[in-house]
C-alpha cells in the first residue's frame, strides 16, 4: 500500500495545461496545437476532457530542446 506522501508527490508530478505551459514557457494554445499534431511533450488523459503533463516528461522534453548555438537546425519545433 502506498504511503500518503507517495500519493501526494505523484499528484504534484502532473500539471494541468496552464501550469505546464508556464513551466515550459509556452502558451496553453501552443501546447494544445502540439497535442493535436502528436508532438512532444507527451500528455496524459486524466478524464474525458482533462489533460495533464508529467513533470518528468516536460523536463525530458526541455532537455532534448537544449542547444549550444542558434545555428543548430534540429530542435523542439521539429518534434
Amino acid at each position: 500500500m502506498k504511503d500518503i506522501n507517495d500519493q501526494q508527490s505523484s499528484v504534484r508530478a502532473i500539471l494541468r495545461p496552464p501550469q505546464a505551459a508556464g513551466y515550459v514557457g509556452l502558451t496553453v494554445s501552443t501546447l494544445a496545437k502540439r497535442r493535436l499534431r502528436g508532438e512532444r511533450p507527451h500528455f496524459v488523459r486524466l478524464g474525458r476532457k482533462a489533460i495533464g503533463y508529467h513533470v518528468s516528461e516536460l523536463d525530458a522534453w526541455l532537455a532534448e530542446c537544449r542547444r549550444c548555438s542558434t545555428s543548430e537546425r534540429t530542435g523542439c519545433a521539429q518534434r
